[in-house]
């Protein structure tokens, strides 16, 4: 069901209900290169959902589509439903080395923190640190930061920034998650 470009948040308040009742996915699209495919973590299942994204990645590869996002989500309502920190990139590989290549490749280490490791197809990385939200985000870079060594590459993508205010374009918002963020 869905089948159409929307917001995650408002396509899983429009379609979850209807998900919980039938069993079948929520897929959309968005502005970017990407098939994003919803489903609740308990009636439908995170192992279940993440199957179906990599049997989708296979078959939208010579479509060229930059991601399969698996965006699983829990609550019983329209009204309570949520997103949950288990989503997952299924990124097409990069089509040559990148500088996490060739930086793993000089004897460094690359520190993928939150979403960074699914981006780049976890093809240069060498370690995964998962955080969900600026503020665990920021705590986990600042952890590893003091962790690496001379010459590693931490790299964080803070994804609230996009997701929750880049996407709606709520500038105030973006702002204060700055500046809540220093």
């Amino acid at each position: 069901m869905g089948n159409c470009h929307a917001s995650g948040t408002e396509i899983i308040a429009r379609f979850g209900e209807e998900h919980i009742r039938t069993g079948k996915p929520i897929c959309y699209t968005s502005a970017d290169s990407v098939l994003q495919i919803a489903a609740h973590e308990t009636y439908f299942g995170l192992d279940r959902l993440l199957a179906l994204c990599i049997a989708a990645r296979g078959l939208v590869d010579p479509l060229n589509i930059g991601r399969v996002i698996a965006r699983p989500f829990t609550g019983e309502t329209a009204e309570t439903f949520e997103r949950t920190g288990n989503r997952r990139d299924f990124s097409v590989v990069p089509p040559e080395p990148t500088l996490l290549d060739r930086l793993t490749e000089a004897g460094r280490k690359v520190h993928a923190v939150g979403k960074i490791g699914d981006i780049f197809a976890h093809q240069g990385v060498s370690r995964v640190i998962k955080a969900n939200g600026n503020a665990a985000l920021m705590a986990a870079t600042l952890a590893t930061m003091a962790e690496a060594e001379a010459g590693d590459l931490v790299f964080t993508n803070f994804v609230d920034f996009d997701m929750i205010y880049g996407h709606r374009r709520d500038v105030p918002g973006y702002a204060a998650a700055l500046e809540a963020s220093t």
